[in-house]
């Protein structure tokens, strides 16, 4: 055999090497099923409503701790919303008092909500519907690459206090 033969063969073995290891990652990456799960949302958006209802409890003086009522990490409650997959909820709430940087800092200025959320991936939803009114106030945000949603809402309560009330949900995501 010549040198050139040799070099022909390699070439050619190479080259088939090199197609073969490029099907069989296109043939295992294609089974695998992208962005997230159920589950690993519901993490997240019980982490972003958490981290949000913990700092605005801060920022604003929270006479008293925010409460969780419903928690997307709990797979109990998770709601199936078609073959093999399924939809996290999260709601929690804490009365602030009615200092006009409850709504500034918050609702009235969508900027700075979405500024606050916008290091976490948040965005407004601008297919959400908000409100802004005397009694209630809204601002949806949306992490389109988490397929999660939160929602702050804001309404009077008495003593001089707002009900300040984070609800999300996640994209119908599959289980696994």
């Amino acid at each position: 055999m010549t040198r050139r033969s040799h070099t022909t063969i390699g070439t050619t073995l190479l080259a088939t090497a090199l197609l073969l290891g490029t099907a069989a990652c296109g043939s295992s990456s294609s089974a695998q099923p992208s962005g997230p799960t159920a589950a690993q949302a519901g993490t997240r958006l019980s982490q972003d409503g958490r981290a949000l209802l913990t700092d605005m409890q801060k920022l604003l003086a929270a006479p008293r701790p925010f409460t969780v009522t419903t928690d997307a990490v709990d797979a109990a409650k998770a709601t199936a919303c078609g073959k093999d997959k399924g939809q996290r909820a999260f709601a929690g709430r804490m009365q602030v008092p009615a200092t006009p940087n409850a709504h500034v800092a918050l609702i009235t200025d969508e900027g700075s909500t979405n500024g606050y959320l916008a290091k976490r991936g948040y965005s407004l939803d601008t297919n959400a519907k908000r409100d802004a009114s005397d009694s209630k106030r809204t601002a949806p945000m949306v992490d389109t690459k988490a397929g999660v949603h939160l929602t702050v809402t804001l309404t009077p309560a008495a003593g001089g206090l707002v009900d300040y009330v984070v609800t999300g949900t996640t994209d119908c995501l599959r289980a696994s």
